[in-house]
């Protein structure tokens, strides 16, 4: 179906919308044993074998490779995910570069600390930037084995070099670490635990995946992918097509966007292509509807619908021939940007006959107010099918973080009426 999205975010720190809670008292410091230089783990998504990943610490080279496989409908989907950190005498991260391969290179970049103790970002397809001072996150997970805790911003290199507040604390009784990560309003909770020689032996999350300790020469390679649109799709029961209810969801409820309503107490929605939404008015300007509406026809002639292609870049989609929802979202938003026209990406939820499946789409501005449109399906704007739970720009960051925390919490049983 052309409404199925990308996987979900692989990442060793998922997702978790429970309040945060202050940190455990540290037990007293003892003497703990460096990591070991070579590590490896298999990875599991609610169980099923998805790949494996491996660490290898040379001292002044710090180097992280994935690989994950799983099935995107009838696509058989193998990302490969290689993240480097260089170190100076002090031990200092200096720079940290990430590639990540998805029948070729879908993310590319790197950052270099400048002299203000921050970082200079250059990911292709995307303009460079500046980012504030913080620490690579996997030398933060390693660090804490001997240190016993962590508080204090990360950059997540495979997230596009998104940065977070990174609080790795121990749990009451000391058996396990809590890892809690703040990033863009939300907050994600993991379960890390560490080895006697200080490797970490296991981390857990929301989102399903699981990474276990594994011997350096284990084939990982899973056998039998799980397929993963169907496999977070949401069940929806029920005969109508106005008013969406998710049963057991503990997330934050949504905001208010075009298209739908927000109930003020209940994890209600009320789809309504006339409900106008809450988002903040861009500057008003001459009517620029029928452009979009152009522009959004071009994505979708223009880009052919492939689950098992993806662009994690705006730059990347630009020139992409086929792709999913994401591609298709990122291609509109880099169009309407040569156009003047102030759009930006939503992550979330598309109908699609009995379930609710993860999507990407856009809202666009038309001059007096926003409308939603989903490139993918050619609607502009889009039919009330669409469940909006972020709305973010369009780096790879952006979408790492909606990614991994929009998605946490929100049940799996669905009423329609």
């Amino acid at each position: 179906m052309r409404s199925r999205p990308a996987a979900a975010a692989v990442a060793l720190v998922a997702a978790c919308s429970t309040p945060r809670t202050p940190p455990a008292p540290a037990p007293a410091a003892t003497e703990a044993p460096a990591p070991p230089a070579r590590v490896a783990w298999s990875l599991t998504w609610r169980g099923a074998p998805i790949g494996g990943a491996w660490e290898r610490d040379a001292g002044p080279r710090f180097e992280r490779r994935e690989q994950v496989v799983v099935r995107r409908g009838d696509d058989l989907v193998v990302s490969d995910l290689t993240i480097t950190i260089e170190r100076d005498a002090r031990g200092q991260a200096v720079a940290i570069g990430v590639t990540r391969w998805q029948d070729g290179p879908v993310l590319d970049g790197t950052a270099v600390l400048d002299a203000s103790g921050g970082w200079r970002v250059e990911v292709e397809g995307e303009a460079p930037l500046s980012l504030p001072p913080a620490v690579p996150f996997e030398l933060a997970l390693r660090d804490a084995a001997g240190a016993r805790e962590h508080h204090g911003a990360v950059i997540l290199a495979g997230w596009g070099f998104a940065v977070a507040q990174l609080d790795l604390v121990p749990a009451p009784g000391g058996d396990h670490h809590v890892a809690r990560l703040a990033i863009g309003g939300r907050r994600m909770e993991a379960t890390v635990r560490y080895d006697d020689d200080g490797a970490i032996a296991a981390i857990a999350g929301g989102d399903g995946v699981v990474a276990h300790r594994a011997a350096l020469d284990a084939d990982l390679r899973p056998a039998n992918p799980p397929e993963v649109v169907d496999g977070n799709a949401i069940a929806v029961e029920g005969g109508g097509r106005s008013v969406l209810a998710l049963l057991d969801a503990t997330a934050p409820r949504p905001p208010a966007l075009p298209g739908q309503r927000v109930a003020s107490a209940t994890w209600e929605i009320t789809l309504d292509a006339s409900a106008p939404g809450e988002l903040a008015p861009a500057a008003p300007g001459p009517d620029r509807t029928g452009t979009i509406a152009i522009l959004v026809q071009r994505v979708a002639d223009e880009v052919a619908d492939d689950l098992g292609a993806t662009a994690a870049t705006a730059g990347a989609a630009r020139s992409a021939t086929h792709g999913d929802c994401t591609t298709h979202a990122l291609r509109f938003a880099a169009l309407a940007a040569d156009a003047d026209i102030d759009a930006r990406v939503v992550t979330g939820l598309r109908l699609d006959g009995g379930a609710l499946v993860r999507h990407r789409w856009n809202v666009a501005w038309t001059g007096s107010r926003w409308i939603t449109v989903d490139p993918t399906w050619a609607e502009a704007p889009a039919a009330p099918m669409l469940v909006g739970l972020a709305v973010h720009g369009a780096r790879a960051a952006d979408l790492a973080a909606a990614d991994a925390t929009v998605f946490d919490g929100l049940g799996t049983r669905a009423t329609i009426r």
